[in-house]
């Protein structure tokens, strides 16, 4: 009886085996993919970390887009911490022009910087869109 298990054992060490292999992701990749705003397209040709549904892999990449910043900020605010990103907040003096507007609403911030999980993804203003970098375990 013991002699019969054993086949079978093997066969599902093997199966095991497999699925953790194929499920396994490469390093620096996240888990879920950080959206791209719509509309906004590659500045510059493509660049690391590009897919198609979103950025999902290490590497920073330019967008451009008419949007104003405040209306792509407003994007990833809300499409990230609904995903369980976390907001970094700034250090006083690491961006000082955002201490200047202190009070004000609607303005947009110098930086915009989000972590979860060990993953970390900043969205920073450039002419003519703004730029996405993102850091994977």
């Amino acid at each position: 009886m013991t002699a019969s298990l054993v086949p079978g054992s093997r066969a599902l060490l093997l199966v095991v085996g497999l699925v953790l292999l194929v499920g396994a992701r490469p390093a620096g990749d996240c888990e879920s993919p950080v959206p791209v705003f719509p509309g906004a397209q590659p500045a510059g040709g493509v660049g690391p970390g590009e897919a198609v549904a979103g950025l999902s892999t290490t590497g920073q990449t330019t967008w451009a887009t008419e949007a104003s910043l405040l209306d792509i900020q407003q994007f990833y605010f809300i499409r990230l911490t609904g995903a369980g990103w976390t907001p970094v907040a700034q250090l006083p003096g690491q961006h000082p022009d955002a201490f200047a507007r202190a009070g004000r609403i609607n303005q947009p911030e110098p930086v915009l910087e989000f972590t979860r999980d060990g993953a970390r993804v900043r969205i920073t203003n450039v002419g003519g869109g703004y730029s996405v970098e993102l850091e994977c375990p």
